[in-house]
């Protein structure tokens, strides 16, 4: 989605980390004029804007800036660095020196005269604001075709293809050929390779059924619930772990568990024709058929209606399925194969198709007892609400969060007065109808098939593939260094995107900076300069998949994400990454493997066991992966499971269905760009961020659009409430001594709510009066205004927001007619930014180990037995709390699992709009900004609730 933003301070901060550098208040400086100055200027900007003012503390602050040029050229020449570092600061001093006059001279010209400000056509303010952009130009827009966090359209002009066909086959009959009874036992038939891997888990299951492929077909059909997506995305092993999937991996699990069972199996690609009800009820128990077939369109899936009597009979889906190999006559399967009973049949088999019961779980609007129409009331009533400029000020939150804590309490209470009750119970959903077979079918259960190409191992075509790219060339539009993988190889992985030394000198140049044997992390110098130069990669389990040019310190890479299948191009992103930055990259598919996660959580406890032994040798051993690395994917792996989780739970609580698309995030450290006027000066220490896209597919299934809009847009501000949420459960340790908390674009807007800001939603229709009342930084602006140019709708307070080490502005830029939205902060940022201390510890240490200093055998080194023994003090309780808490929120609990569900169900509850209450601003033109108030203070309230209260059963959470 984006990046939202979110700052991390502890109660043991030192005051020295959160003040910002001489660097840093120039930009900030250098942006109010840029915001206050010019054309582009709002009115409130210009009113509040004192040149007199702003020339004195520019005077104040770039003395200090070229004084540390200044020193960093006489540290450089003293040091007798190379003749190319001291050119480069004779370079910086002197751009430096010429941009300061510059711009100093203009703003004496400014304020010379206070009318100046006032003008929009003043010609200084415009000569100022077109060289500031020159100088130091805003970051490039977002692209808004491609939403952060998007729901996927239906694309219905994607139909079944004409396949190139083996023959077509009456499915009704089968006739025993045994020309070529030879290609029954080709060893690739029964090979453990790609998705089908047959690892211990897929042993075990097929030697549970007795390796009869009857009981495998059976058992693969009863328990592993199709969802409507194109394209394989997981491993036989993680559909197992799992029990859910696409057609495609439904198939590989059912062939890996023949294979394991010894018995031949392929794939096969054609097209079948599902009956219309069968096909709604697959689909998700649609009202009608359109809606049934848009939906499984959305997810990529070809279709189309095939029409009898001018009435839709049949639907026609691009399908796969499984052909095994059996001895078919006369036992059909039944019996094993022996010399009496040899192979003789490809026999096809669908685990993919079945038919479901749908549940309703419990009435969670009259469990919960609330009076919506009083809440609502109770609500306008706190604050002010105008109609004609769209906007709400001074709205007690506090109602809302009293209205859900005392439904959580009537939910529980409820629940846990239930004899036994099951997640279907509770929530709802919907149950496979299970079957059971004495034998094979020997036919597939559609009316008709055209059989397309059988294939040993799924084919490209007939995978998601990931693309990942590095330097993206402007001029052809592609990446100088791209690789493409199979999704299911990078699922859930590992995956990490960092830099590393670019030479011996430049590790020699970092090692010159950190003073030997230090005792302290604030030792440490918060600057790392950008005569260092350094190597980007991305690796995915300590293997190199990409690596690219060379680039100093502080410049941006672009570094490209994309996710495709052979029907449609979706999450195709760019992000510029701050070199010396360390991130973890999730790519998920739709769904989450416990499997996956417990090995990570291994590998946490394996290193938490290293840092507890205080072992020099063995700490000195571990590689800065181990150390963080390990420690971001957990924390990126457990937000999706988590929104997941949540997403499901809601859409099983509405009228609408919800289906997990495979998506990007990524999670980790990211350095400050020092920069000013244009120059590249390196980067300092900054914080961690989360910056999550997630893609899914909507649709009504008994309600209306409207109702499919306000779903997407409630997930997302809950989405947007996790980015700030996860981390500062993460990182926050058990025993409470540390509080540390997070900055999101939600997080914003309840800030701003209760400091008594005014609330816009701006669109066309006050777009002109609601610009002139905004006092954000000039990227959020620049931004806004863009967003609004598209025709998108954009929600905001009216200041900046300043918290300890942070200041800015949060903004919902949201699509009117789907509720798709980016939540975003300032600087263009979407997702959670968090800066400060990590347990008492210099969060500057991480600057350093973020860029290889660890696995360059720092340890060893200048660092010594002291920085070890700090390191071992500052990780041990971070990792331990992040074991502990996010374990905690999926462990096992026999009483307690069924609270996981009550966050979702509470979310749930806003989207149907608290009851009737909603019917009382039904005709307000705020309407939706007031919807949008419940579910800002509903999505914070209930993972406050989610974390602090509920403990969960893996298998709830993960299934």
């Amino acid at each position: 989605m984006r990046k939202n933003m979110t700052t991390l301070n502890t109660t043991t901060a030192a005051n020295s980390s959160t003040q910002l550098s001489v660097e840093r208040q120039l930009a900030e400086l250098v942006d109010e004029v840029r915001v206050s100055v010019g054309p582009q200027a709002t009115l409130a900007a210009k009113i509040s804007f004192n040149s007199k003012e702003t020339l004195n503390k520019f005077n104040n602050l770039i003395e200090k800036a070229i004084n540390n040029i200044q020193e960093e050229l006489k540290q450089a020449v003293t040091s007798k660095s190379s003749q190319a570092i001291i050119d480069d600061l004779n370079k910086q001093l002197n751009l430096v020196t010429e941009r300061a006059t510059t711009f100093r001279n203009y703003l004496n010209g400014l304020s010379s005269s206070t009318s100046i400000t006032r003008s929009a056509n003043s010609e200084q303010g415009n000569a100022l604001s077109a060289w500031l952009d020159e100088v130091s130009p805003l970051a490039e827009p977002e692209d808004l075709t491609e939403m952060p966090f998007q729901s996927l359209k239906a694309d219905r002009t994607n139909v079944p293809r004409d396949f190139s066909v083996e023959g077509t086959t009456d499915i009704n009959i089968k006739t025993r050929d045994l020309k070529n009874i030879d290609d029954f036992f080709l060893p690739e038939y029964i090979a453990s390779a790609n998705e089908t891997e047959i690892t211990d888990d897929i042993l075990a299951k097929a030697k549970e059924l007795a390796n009869s492929p009857v009981k495998i077909y059976e058992w693969v059909r009863n328990n592993v619930e199709w969802q409507p997506t194109w394209g394989g995305q997981q491993t036989a092993d993680m559909t197992l772990d799992v029990r859910r999937g696409n057609a495609m991996d439904i198939s590989t699990l059912m062939i890996a568990l023949l294979r394991a069972a010894k018995i031949p199996a392929r794939y096969v690609h054609g097209t079948v024709d599902i009956p219309v009800d069968n096909f709604i009820n697959m689909a998700g128990d649609f009202e009608n058929v359109n809606a049934a077939m848009d939906f499984v369109s959305a997810g990529g899936i070809p279709v189309t209606s095939v029409t009898v009597g001018g009435k839709i009979a049949k639907v026609r889906i691009e399908h796969v399925w499984v052909e095994a190999a059996v001895p078919y006559y006369p036992s059909r399967g039944a019996k094993p194969v022996s010399a009496r009973n040899p192979i003789d049949s490809w026999i096809p088999l669908d685990g993919s198709y079945k038919q479901y019961e749908y549940l309703q779980g419990i009435d969670e609007v009259t469990v919960s007892n609330l009076d919506g129409e009083k809440i609502t009331n109770d609500l306008i009533s706190s604050g002010s609400v105008n109609e004609q400029e769209g906007w709400v000020q001074g709205l007690n939150s506090n109602i809302i969060q009293q209205a859900q804590f005392q439904a959580r309490d009537n939910l529980v209470t409820h629940i846990f007065n239930m004899q036994k009750p099951t997640l279907n119970d509770i929530v709802g959903g919907r149950k496979i109808i299970e079957q059971k077979f004495s034998m094979l079918p020997g036919s597939l259960p559609y009316l008709s098939v055209v059989r397309g190409v059988s294939n040993i191992q799924l084919p490209n075509a007939l995978q998601v593939q990931v693309t990942l790219g590095l330097e993206y060339n402007h001029i052809n539009g592609d990446y100088i260094q791209k690789k493409e993988a199979p999704l299911y190889q990078l699922n859930q992985q590992n995956i990490i995107i960092s830099y590393k030394p670019a030479s011996k000198a430049d590790e020699e140049a970092i090692k010159a900076l950190s003073p030997s044997g230090f005792t302290d992390f604030n030792q440490l110098p918060n600057f790392l300069p950008s005569s260092i130069h350094v190597i980007p990669e991305i690796k995915c389990n300590g293997e190199v998949l990409l690596t690219s040019s060379i680039i100093a310190l502080g410049e941006d890479l672009e570094v490209g994400y994309q996710i495709s299948t052979q029907t449609r191009n979706y999450l195709n992103l760019r992000d510029k990454v701050i070199s010396g930055s360390y991130l973890a990259l999730a790519i998920t598919g739709s769904n989450l493997s416990k499997k996956i996660f417990d090995s990570i959580y291994s590998k946490l406890q394996y290193t938490k066991q290293i840092l507890d032994q205080k072992d020099i040798d063995k700490i000195g051993s571990l590689t800065r992966d181990e150390l963080l690395g390990d420690m971001f994917t957990f924390g990126v792996q457990g937000y999706y499971i988590e929104y997941i989780s949540k997403c499901k739970v809601m859409s099983a609580k509405t009228r609408v269905n919800y289906q997990a698309i495979p998506s990007i995030g990524t999670y980790g450290y990211e350095p400050y760009k020092k920069t000013f006027f244009g120059l590249n000066r390196g980067i300092e220490s900054h914080g961690i961020f989360m910056n999550i896209r997630v893609a899914q597919t909507l649709e009504e299934a008994k309600g209306s659009k409207l109702e499919r809009k306000q779903f997407n847009q409630q997930i997302g501000l809950m989405s947007s409430a996790l980015e700030h949420q996860i981390p500062e459960h993460f990182f926050n340790d058990t025993n409470g001594s540390s509080k540390i908390e997070g900055f999101s674009a939600v997080k914003a807007l309840a800030i701003a709510l209760q400091q008594g800001q005014r609330i816009y939603t701006i669109n066309y229709e006050n777009e002109v009066t609601a610009l002139q009342n905004l006092k954000l930084d000039s990227l959020a602006m620049s931004e806004i205004k863009n967003a609004l140019a598209v025709g998108k709708e954009v929600i905001t307070h009216t200041e900046q927001i300043e918290v300890p080490g942070f200041k800015g502005s949060g903004y919902l830029i949201i699509d009117p007619d789907t509720g798709d939205g980016a939540y975003k902060i300032s600087g263009g940022k979407n997702g959670g930014f968090f800066l400060g201390i990590l347990m008492g510890a210099a969060f500057t240490s991480v600057l350093y180990f973020t860029i290889a200093l660890w696995a360059a055998g720092i340890a060893a080194g200048p660092l010594g037995v002291g920085a070890v023994g700090l390191l071992t003090a500052m990780l041990t309780p971070i990792i331990a709390a992040a074991m502990g808490n996010v374990m905690n929120l999926y462990a096992s609990a026999d009483k307690e699992w069924q609270k996981c569900f009550v966050g979702g169900m509470l979310i749930g509850i806003t989207i149907m709009g608290l009851g009737p209450g909603f019917g009382v601003i039904a005709g307000l033109k705020t309407k939706a900004l007031i919807d949008l108030i419940f579910g800002v203070i509903t999505a914070i309230t209930n993972v406050v609730i989610t974390f602090e209260e509920v403990e969960s059963s893996a298998t709830s959470c993960f299934r």
